[in-house]
């Protein structure tokens, strides 16, 4: 049996991450397999995930949940997706009170 590490998949899985500044995560990819994987390693860790399919150019999927439900066992990317929305609403802040 391979055993994947859950911060492996989200780190090697996606094509890119985003946080939207108000504590969601997106992780895209545009392979089917990895998506099957990403699904499954959030099912896994019981995370509430809306799940999103586009076909623009090339096919895509996006997966959003909670920044907050990765701190358990995804530390470091919980970490590093918390700081960029921590960022993201930090500059939408000095926006306002321009």
């Amino acid at each position: 049996m391979i055993e994947l590490p859950t911060e492996w998949v989200f780190e090697n899985l996606s094509i890119t991450k985003w946080v939207d500044g108000n504590g969601k995560m997106i992780v895209l990819t545009n392979s089917e397999t990895d998506a099957d994987l990403i699904r499954l390693t959030l099912n896994t860790l019981n995370i509430i995930f809306e799940e999103d399919e586009s076909n623009f150019n090339d096919w895509i999927v996006g997966f959003e949940f909670n920044i907050e439900d990765t701190k358990k066992d995804c530390p470091s990317l919980y970490e590093s997706m918390n700081k960029l929305n921590v960022s993201k609403i930090e500059r939408r802040l000095k926006r306002i009170q321009i």
